[in-house]
Order: structure tokens, then C-alpha cells, then sequence
């Protein structure tokens, strides 16, 4: 899958977790929240676990620079794993 693909995909699974009708992203067992800056080739992925605060830190943040494509791939790949994961666990519940 190419890194277009993969960003994609990885922005999918954020609207699966947290969906774009939810009126309280606190009240949810995990948050997910996505950026893509272009002119800087970042593509940002922040989860945090038990929702998400306003005083907040990211438990989890993956910074990926798309114009290193081998490891922005690489790392896209842990990223989509890791978010697969948490919507398989939420799906359970």
C-alpha cells in the first residue's frame, strides 16, 4: 500500500474509533486525533487513552515525516497496527 494509501487507512480507523457524530471525545475509552501538515511532510497520529482532556498530554504519539518514505512506511504500518488493535478492543466491549 503506498504512504497516501496508508494515511488513509489510519485516518479511517480514527473515524471507527471515534466517530464524527460524537458529542463528547472525553467520554470515550480511547481518542484518537490525526494531523497532516504538508508543507513540513508531517503526518501526526496522538491517542489518548480513557479520552481525551483539555489539559492532556498524548499517551501515545507518532510523528511521521513522509518524505523519508522506507521509514514513514515502516511506522505507518506500526501505527495502522496499533489503532486496529484499539478498534478491535472497543468493538469487545
Amino acid at each position: 500500500m503506498s504512504l497516501e494509501g496508508k494515511m488513509l487507512w489510519i485516518l479511517k480507523l480514527a473515524f471507527q474509533i471515534n466517530p464524527p457524530k460524537i458529542k463528547d471525545i472525553g467520554e470515550r475509552k480511547t481518542a484518537v486525533f490525526v494531523n497532516y501538515s504538508p508543507h513540513c511532510n508531517l503526518f501526526n497520529v496522538y491517542i489518548f487513552k480513557g479520552g481525551w482532556k483539555s489539559e492532556g498530554v498524548p499517551d501515545e504519539k507518532y510523528e511521521v515525516y513522509t518524505d523519508e518514505v522506507d521509514k514513514a512506511s515502516k511506522m505507518l504500518d506500526k501505527v495502522i497496527k496499533r489503532l486496529e488493535a484499539i478498534e478491535r478492543s472497543e468493538k469487545d466491549v
